[in-house]
């Protein structure tokens, strides 16, 4: 017997990273997250709140393995998307040579989406889709 899909609930995604202060940081300055109480109380973890319980869980450990490829990404969805993008310009450089520089594009869809990387390469999209 399957269970409901409805028994079920999304409550967080976790990243390892090179360094978990300046992940962090970048999700804070980006996205304006705040950080929770990390109850392994490890400090190579840190956990970030967003959108009622959800939670970003960053774990400072090995990254050189990781294969990261733009569809594999993280994806939150603004109604502010324009507001969005002057924050983004503010605080995250367009400099090829820090991280690259960002892909607009419009979705199937019609939803207009930017994707940049993460101070470890991951891929993350932000769009306007409702």
């Amino acid at each position: 017997m399957a269970l409901d899909q409805n028994e079920f609930s999304f409550q967080h995604v976790s990243l390892a990273v090179s360094d978990v202060d300046v992940s962090v940081a970048f999700y804070v300055k980006v996205f304006g997250f705040e950080e929770i109480p990390n109850l392994t109380r490890k400090p190579w973890i840190r956990w970030l709140g967003f959108d009622n319980g959800l939670e970003l869980h960053l774990i400072q450990s090995d990254t050189d393995e990781i294969n990261v490829t733009r569809q594999v990404h993280l994806a939150w969805s603004t109604a502010n998307f324009t507001e969005f993008l002057q924050v983004l310009e503010k605080v995250y450089p367009t400099n090829p040579d820090w991280m690259g520089s960002w892909v607009r594009s419009v979705r199937a869809d019609g939803a207009k989406q930017v994707y940049f990387q993460d101070p470890d390469g991951y891929w993350v999209e932000v769009n306007d889709a409702h």
